[in-house]
């Protein structure tokens, strides 16, 4: 394969030669991108990695609440939930990181 032909390849490709990423939303997740160039990048990816830790916390909830049949039971499980992500959002903001 000449160069041209490898060039127009690599041109074509849909995926980034430095993260992987598509860049289908909803496909690949950013959370791996190494190439960010945004003034507040790297606060942005922390960010995310926090939100996508509190969404995996609130869908375990959401899948106990299902099977749940007491009012209580359901209320424990939220205010379990909610202290879980503000653990999180509170680590993500701590001073001590």
């Amino acid at each position: 394969m000449n160069e041209d032909t490898q060039k127009q390849i690599d041109d074509e490709s849909p995926y980034c030669e430095k993260c992987d990423s598509c860049g289908e939303t909803g496909c690949c997740p950013p959370i791996m991108c190494e190439a960010v160039k945004c003034k507040y990048g790297e606060i942005n990816i922390k960010d995310y990695r926090c939100f996508q830790d509190q969404w995996s916390v609130m869908y375990e909830a959401l899948k106990d609440i299902k099977n749940a049949n007491s009012y209580f039971y359901i209320q424990e499980l939220t205010e379990h939930a909610l202290k879980e992500v503000d653990k999180l959002w509170n680590k993500l903001y701590s001073k001590e990181q």
